[in-house]
């Protein structure tokens, strides 16, 4: 209870928006990203509250609610005989790293699956969880496949050093970095933007092309191969309605029969120094955007 009360007098009540995700070709709403607002501060980000909520020990507790609040909102606005909404849910690294994972990604996946046969939950993952504790987020990810949770990517391509770990993770959807749909790219970020491409196409990964303000950005993320669309441009960001939306066909990969993660901790562990994992990931990559 003291948690709660220190919590609900920090942060007050928080409310659930949703953006559509829209299939660039039809202009059809196939699935809603979930997002995030606080009445009591209208000026002040998701991103700067979760910076709040990490000094005072609480972000686990403000990413449940957030999860909570996008879940049921989205269930009681479809009707019993639509069919399942897609939801777009994002996951907070730290949920996937707290002393009891086990238990953590337990009630994770109970909180997605809350909206039952209404709502069907895709677990979105910022591009730099990969990074932070690659390890546990493979575990997790495994796990809710196994409860039928789909899993995005987020963020791809702001950080290049993550798609070293981007097979092993092997999302069903990723989300292509607003960055990536820039006239003139530079070197790094058109090498990366292609490295992404090939490794989708390869392994028939679903592209969805972020931050689309403009026609001509929904061009090019089409020509890009991103299928779906997320932006102003297509949809702004509201309260959800009870109209249906189109399907969208992705469904949870199969779970591996032992995962990568299970294999690494039968074996013994060995140190090496940053800068000589750094060489071999910059090896990688570059192996990776010129290999066919």
């Amino acid at each position: 209870m003291g948690v709660d009360r220190g919590f609900d007098e920090r942060f007050g009540s928080l409310t659930s928006i949703f953006q559509p995700i829209v299939d660039s070709r039809t202009g059809l709403v196939v699935a809603h990203e979930a997002l995030t607002r606080w009445p009591a501060f209208p000026d002040t980000s998701p991103e700067q509250i979760f910076d709040i909520a990490r000094t005072m020990g609480m972000v686990d507790e403000l990413d449940r609610r957030c999860i909570e609040s996008a879940v049921t909102t989205a269930a009681q606005s479809t009707p019993a005989d639509h069919a399942p909404r897609t939801l777009f849910v994002n996951i907070e690294a730290e949920a996937m790293s707290s002393e009891n994972s086990s238990a953590s990604v337990r009630r994770l996946s109970q909180l997605l699956r809350a909206g039952g046969s209404q709502v069907r939950p895709v677990a979105e993952f910022p591009e730099r969880s990969l990074l932070t504790d690659p390890a546990r987020l493979l575990r997790s990810a495994d796990r809710l496949r196994r409860d039928g949770v789909t899993i995005a990517l987020d963020d791809v391509g702001a950080d290049p050093d993550s798609l070293v770990l981007l097979p092993l993770l092997a999302p069903e959807v990723i989300k292509l970095d607003r960055s990536l749909l820039d006239d003139d790219l530079p070197g790094d970020k058109l090498a990366t933007l292609l490295a992404v491409l090939a490794y989708s196409s390869r392994f028939e990964v679903t592209l969805i092309a972020e931050g689309i303000e403009t026609e001509r950005q929904k061009d090019k993320a089409l020509a890009w191969g991103a299928d779906y669309g997320q932006g102003f441009h297509l949809g702004r960001p509201g309260p959800l309605d009870a109209s249906p939306t189109s399907s969208f066909p992705v469904q949870p990969r199969p779970p591996v029969t032992r995962p990568l993660t299970d294999i690494l901790d039968d074996r013994a562990t060995d140190t090496t120094s940053i800068s000589l994992l750094t060489s071999i990931s910059d090896h990688l990559l570059d192996f990776a955007m010129t290999t066919t």
